[in-house]
């Protein structure tokens, strides 16, 4: 935890200290890329954050050969007020990920981690692809 003094001449508000605090973590973040109505997406991901995460959603559009589609990046990030590590971060976003893909009943989507994507699916037997 580091403090950070405001920079000369800052006021100070009423009941605030004069420096911040910033507490640190081990950068890392996971994208889910999954198509869908945006709200739909939203919807399932406030849900799932009931448990104790955040998330972000950005709308995005998948283009490809001969069509496209809507959809969203879901962000997760090494969020260093309540830091998890790498792993438990992945194994949220493959969680998310199979969610968010019976809700949408989309038959994919991808996850992609600083070092690898991975392409989840459950064409046939419903399984996460690792």
């Amino acid at each position: 935890m580091k403090s950070i003094l405001p920079e000369s001449g800052t006021d100070v508000g009423p009941g605030e200290s004069h420096f911040w605090v910033q507490t640190e973590c081990a950068s890392h973040d996971v994208s889910i890329y999954i198509a869908g109505p945006l709200a739909d997406i939203e919807r399932a991901c406030q849900v799932y954050c009931e448990q104790g995460l955040c998330v972000t959603v950005s709308p995005t559009e998948f283009i490809y050969t001969y069509g496209r589609e809507s959809g969203a990046r879901v962000g997760l990030i090494n969020y260093a007020r309540f830091p998890l590590d790498a792993q438990a971060l992945e194994d949220h976003a493959h969680a998310l990920a199979v969610t968010l893909m019976r809700k949408l009943s989309q038959r994919s989507c991808s996850v992609v981690t600083p070092d690898r994507s991975y392409f989840v699916t459950r064409k046939g037997a419903e399984k996460v692809v690792k």
